[in-house]
């Protein structure tokens, strides 16, 4: 009778120790993968972060772009990311007249001069018909097929967007009324850029920012 007790409760002591290598086994595991979803996590965090900072405009400068109603603008694309396109990236331009009527308007930014005739017949501007070029580019290559990081940028913007009644923020407009305009550059899946400007000349060539 004692032999058999004492095989029994060795028995239940080996069971107990099955267990509980057990038990050890499963937690570890358990451990081990929240550990490697955890790191892959912050790991997919830390690359989005880095991908939405990286793709930011940075405005250099802001002229009066024309005797009329264009602004020209150079900007820096961020010199850390992966190139964007032009379509992907809208320019927005606002402005508050002092009797509180919002002018606004935003498009790509292949798309910022809606004007026929300056499209193709620039005059003595020397834009050339382009909406975004590099700096350094050569006309004749015609409009930005992508912003590649670190390079610089100018881009012509139409003032009213050939809309005096509801996004009227040409130099003339902002000149006269004393108000300032706000400039918007927004990328998708980047960051926004915002830039405040007060025209108080808009002779052609003027700097405003």
């Amino acid at each position: 009778m004692i032999g058999d007790r004492r095989a029994a409760i060795g028995i239940g002591a080996m069971l107990v120790f099955i267990a509980m290598i057990l038990l050890a086994v499963i937690s570890g595991a358990i451990i081990i993968g929240l550990t490697e979803l955890i790191s892959q996590q912050t790991e997919k965090t830390s690359a989005a972060a880095n991908s939405d900072i990286s793709r930011k405009i940075i405005v250099n400068n802001i002229w009066i772009g024309d005797n009329f109603d264009d602004y020209l603008i150079m900007f820096t694309f961020h010199p850390s990311g992966s190139a964007v396109s032009p379509s992907d990236v809208h320019i927005q331009l606002y402005c508050t007249t002092s009797a509180g009527v919002f002018m606004y308007f935003s498009t790509p930014l292949v798309d910022a001069v809606n004007n026929p005739d300056f499209g193709t017949n620039p005059g003595a501007y020397g834009y050339d018909g382009l909406d975004v070029w590099e700096i350094t580019a050569n006309p004749a290559s015609g409009n930005a097929a992508t912003l590649e990081p670190g390079r610089s940028y100018f881009v012509r913007l139409d003032g009213d967007n050939n809309n005096e009644v509801t996004s009227n923020c040409d130099p003339q407009y902002l000149e006269e009324n004393g108000i300032t305009g706000n400039l918007w550059f927004h990328i998708e899946g980047g960051q926004s850029t915002h830039e405040v400007f007060y025209v108080h000349d808009r002779t052609h060539g003027t700097q405003i920012l």
